[in-house]
């Protein structure tokens, strides 16, 4: 699945939005309520709302209401996305894009294709970032340790997007 991806960092995002607005709202999805932010087209924030309230930046700034919806099919359509971080989390969520619907990789793999092993803990805290759950497949990333590890919208929502994708945790087979 190739994405179409637009790269901002925060600032870009202010100046573009000197001639541009979001749009967003809410609906249901197979995992609960999620939140979405979209501007010119591009989904620029998803977040599941039932499971922690929405503590990024991005969802304080105002938009018109609009309609968009997410089935479980769509873990695996392209969709036009507008990731907006620092070069490094955009690294990191490149790398993340990456991962096929299906397939687990562990944050040292994101280190390592980043080409610094050591850089685990910065690639986790990138990811814990991510500002577009389930599109942007963050829950796709396991700690090297065993178990599913954490998830910004716990570990339920995690579980679940995992099994629906054909992965079964060790810790429940």
């Amino acid at each position: 699945m190739i994405h179409q991806v637009i790269l901002l960092t925060p600032h870009e995002l202010k100046e573009k939005l000197k001639a541009s607005s979001f749009e967003g709202g809410v609906f249901s999805s197979a995992y609960g309520s999620l939140a979405f932010r979209k501007l010119d087209c591009s989904i620029c924030a998803l977040a599941f709302t039932d499971q922690k309230p929405l503590d990024q930046w991005i969802y304080d700034l105002p938009y018109r209401e609009s309609f968009f919806s997410l089935q479980k099919e769509d873990l695996n359509r392209p969709q036009k996305l507008m990731l907006v971080g620092t070069p490094f989390q955009h690294q990191v969520w490149q790398q993340l894009l990456k991962i096929p619907f299906g397939v687990v990789k562990h944050y040292k793999d994101i280190a390592v294709s980043l080409g610094d092993p050591k850089k685990c803990r910065a690639v986790g805290s990138a990811i814990g970032a991510n500002p577009i759950s389930w599109l942007v497949p963050c829950h796709r990333v396991l700690p090297k340790s065993g178990g599913i590890g954490n998830y910004h919208w716990g570990s339920e929502i995690k579980e679940k997007l995992l099994k629906d994708e054909g992965y079964v945790s060790k810790t429940n087979t």
